[in-house]
């Protein structure tokens, strides 16, 4: 039947055409001349010889000519798809065969095929009803041909083309992506479901050739035959397999909202129960016939997400490290982009369908050296995906609170002003169903703005803090303990693993603001104080995030002790960065005032001193050609730091009830003295002798000017009777006041004394500024 409808109106426009040419050809060669007052006469010729027959009868041999060469063009067409179907497409299914002979080319080809085969039938057949054809018949009919071979030969190319699968795959992102534009039309149009269910379920075959398509590809793809893992290379089909699925899941998520809305769209999806929150008489009846709950069926809003998780499953699996983040790179961002828009569930399918892959080849602490750089990578990707899922949950916080509870108004009364997140649209489109109902009752509407708000308000706080509990707990259970297993080593894994984790810890804090701003919007909108809401509280969330912040602290100044210090320009500095990390973190916890870990902190000092000597190991390598000056300021700036450090936590211990943090510092300072006192003063001397001369002008002389700043507020926080403290206190603080030098502090008011105790012997020279603070300290001894 369809194909009869077709080929009824293929004859019809055929025959429209030549009847159009006729009026047209006999207007021209009468009407139009002799109505125009005056004309050139190669014009009025051209326009005689449109309208008038042809002077020669034979013009059947023409037409026979055109089509004889249109029918042969036909045969080559049909002979270059079966030969491309039967060298590359013999194996698959029948959809892609389908969509290989139904590209718009082959259906132009078609057309214009087709239009020349009726319209030279028709006027062939034109003498037989008593009239002549005219020169503007021949005109068209000359198009026609052209078109076909026009068309023909970019078909052809085209075709051949097709020898490559990959060439399909935007021939099915196009129809997919159209087919929901359709949709989303037909709704528009329509308020019925049969055609958003008709453009769904074409949707849904262009998704079914898609995956057929990818699985074509991964069977055909080249293999690396005889060639050392680090250069083997994965095939560019299976990068473009993947570019294209993350491709079609980033489009889709821009028109997603609009389309769930739509009856017809959503399939339904058998959800089923939690049996501790069924209900009675359901639990005891299923309990008696020893039989499941029944599932309840729901319109599954993810179906599209679903099919391409699995197909980027399916497409990932059985790979090495090496070829799987060639396929991913670049792909760490579409979680933050979901997030952002409030597709909790999608952002959590992408990461089981791209992430978790990448994470269980990366159990290894200890790669192979020749997969180290590849491993490097995989993890890199790993935890920065975790870091972008925090930034779109910040951003959605962000998009949220920004207009609250106004663009909730304008959203519920029908105008897409937010991406919200499933409840929350959910809320929105009860809502908006609701004040029609209303309208059509009432004739007016009466549920207030108020009431919008605090609805939307309390919803939209529910899903955003149990998703934010979420994500607090996939780190706590999932990324740290994968992390700390990896980091527990002295490659570049481990450090750029620690490093990432590091930086999205760091990016929680911001996200909370975020939130926090968000949930106070939501609390200004909450009046009626008998409607319960959850706890909305973050502190809870601070502290867990305080508490895997701390679990990390260990690992990056033990990998400070065991990584590489060489430096290599084609990686980050893993040993500069953790080095720097673990000065930060033990500053940060002597400054805070919270309650340390003894043990923690003096494994972590211990780690720090033997970090400091491979850092000047290490600069002591590779920097050269200074005046010496220079060179023994810079080579002694990781001493100084650990001065500083330790003149900080010097300092407050003498004016804050806290002395069990300095007793540490004293245990590990003790035993170095115990080792060696003479070594270790004569090297605290000579560093605070060459940061003389060079002080604030050096880069490490700078960054110890901005610790300086921390630590004086943290010093202007504590009240201090500044009379009642003992003289040697007073004048140590004075001279910190003075010179905002804490590591003279420390030397002079403790590592110096503690070295002439364990019988080292005081240098001849000391530099002024510590010369002149061991003897104000020497004269407060004296008096007393």
């Amino acid at each position: 039947m369809k194909f009869a409808v077709q080929a009824a109106t293929a004859l019809l426009l055929a025959a429209t055409a030549i009847a159009a040419a006729s009026v047209l050809g006999g207007y021209l060669a009468s009407t139009a001349i002799s109505g125009w007052a005056s004309s050139p006469v190669w014009l009025a010729s051209m326009f005689k010889w449109l309208g008038s027959p042809p002077i020669n009868q034979n013009y059947q041999v023409i037409v026979t000519t055109a089509l004889t060469i249109t029918g042969t063009l036909v045969t080559v067409y049909f002979a270059t798809v079966t030969f491309v179907m039967s060298s590359t497409y013999k194996d698959t299914t029948d959809r892609v065969r389908a969509l290989v002979t139904r590209s718009p080319g082959g259906r132009l080809y078609g057309f214009a095929y087709v239009q020349v085969l009726l319209f030279g039938l028709v006027l062939l057949t034109l003498p037989t009803t008593g009239r002549d054809p005219n020169g503007l018949m021949f005109v068209v009919m000359l198009v026609l041909c052209g078109l076909v071979l026009l068309s023909f030969g970019r078909l052809r190319v085209q075709l051949y083309g097709m020898l490559e699968p990959a060439r399909l795959l935007a021939d099915v992102t196009r129809e997919f992506t159209g087919w929901t534009k359709r949709a989303s039309r037909s709704a528009k149009r329509s308020p019925t479901a049969s055609s958003v269910a008709f453009n769904r379920a074409r949707a849904a075959e262009s998704l079914a050739v898609l995956r057929d398509l990818c699985r074509l590809i991964r069977d055909r793809e080249r293999k690396a035959a005889k060639v050392p893992a680090q250069f083997a290379d994965v095939d560019l089909r299976a990068v473009k397999v993947s570019q294209v699925l993350r491709a079609i899941w980033l489009v889709y998520a821009g028109s997603k909202q609009d389309l769930i809305r739509h009856p017809g769209w959503c399939p339904p999806r058998a959800e089923h129960r939690d049996w501790l929150l069924g209900a009675g008489t359901e639990v005891a009846v299923a309990l008696a016939t020893a039989t499941q709950l029944s599932p309840n069926e729901v319109n599954d809003t993810a179906w599209v997400e679903r099919t391409l998780a699995a197909f980027l499953a399916e497409h990932l699996a059985g790979r090495d490290a090496g070829s799987l983040i060639r396929l991913v790179v670049g792909f760490d961002d579409v979680v933050r982009h979901l997030l952002a828009l409030g597709m909790f569930t999608e952002a959590r399918l992408w990461m089981e369908a791209v992430v978790e892959p990448a994470k269980t080849l990366t159990n290894d602490a200890i790669p192979a050296k020749e997969t180290e750089a590849e491993q490097t990578n995989l993890v890199d990707f790993v935890a920065s995906a975790y870091g972008q899922a925090v930034l779109g949950l910040r951003q959605h916080a962000q998009l949220m609170a920004t207009d609250f509870p106004r663009w909730a108004v304008k959203q519920a009364h029908g105008d897409d002003v937010r991406f919200v997140g499933p409840k929350t649209a959910k809320l929105l489109a009860s809502l908006s169903d609701g004040f029609a109902f209303e309208q059509q009752i009432e004739g007016r509407r009466i549920s207030s703005d108020v009431d919008i708000g605090q609805f939307a308000a309390r919803t939209m706080s529910t899903e955003v803090i149990d998703e934010v509990n979420m994500w607090m707990a996939a780190f706590e259970t999932e990324l740290w303990p994968w992390a700390n297993g990896i980091g527990d080593g002295d490659t570049l894994v481990a450090g750029a693993v620690l490093s990432r984790v590091d930086e999205a810890a760091h990016k929680w804090s911001g996200t909370l603001d975020s939130m926090s701003m968000l949930f106070e919007r939501c609390e200004a909108e909450h009046r009626n104080v008998d409607d319960v809401w959850p706890d909305l509280s973050l502190e809870k969330l601070r502290t867990r995030l305080q508490q895997l912040r701390d679990q990390m602290r260990y690992p990056i100044a033990r990998l400070a002790t065991r990584i590489g210090t060489d430096l290599t320009p084609d990686r980050p500095d893993m040993f500069g960065w953790a080095f720097q990390r673990a000065h930060q973190d033990l500053l940060d916890g002597v400054l805070s005032g919270r309650e340390l870990s003894p043990d923690d902190l003096d494994r972590r000092l211990r780690s720090l001193v033997a970090a400091t000597e491979r850092a000047g190991a290490r600069l002591r390598k590779t920097l050269h050609r200074q005046h010496y000056s220079v060179l023994g300021s810079v080579w002694s700036e990781p001493n100084l730091m650990l001065f500083q450090l330790s003149g900080a936590a010097f300092t407050l211990s003498l004016i804050r009830p806290r002395p069990r943090i300095f007793e540490v510092f004293a245990g590990v300072w003790g035993r170095l003295l115990d080792a060696d006192p003479q070594q270790t003063i004569d090297v605290a001397v000579f560093s605070l002798a060459m940061d003389d001369p060079m002080v604030g002008l050096t880069p490490g002389g700078l960054q110890r000017t901005t610790r300086l700043t921390s630590i004086n507020a943290a010093l202007t926080d504590v009240d201090i009777k500044f009379s009642e403290l003992p003289q040697r206190t007073q004048r140590l603080l004075h001279h910190v006041r003075a010179c905002n030098d804490f590591e003279d502090v420390f030397v002079a008011g403790w590592l110096f004394p503690q070295a002439i105790q364990r019988g080292a012997v005081a240098p001849d020279s000391l530099p002024p500024r510590l010369a002149d603070l061991v003897r104000s300290l020497a004269e407060v001894e004296l008096q007393s």
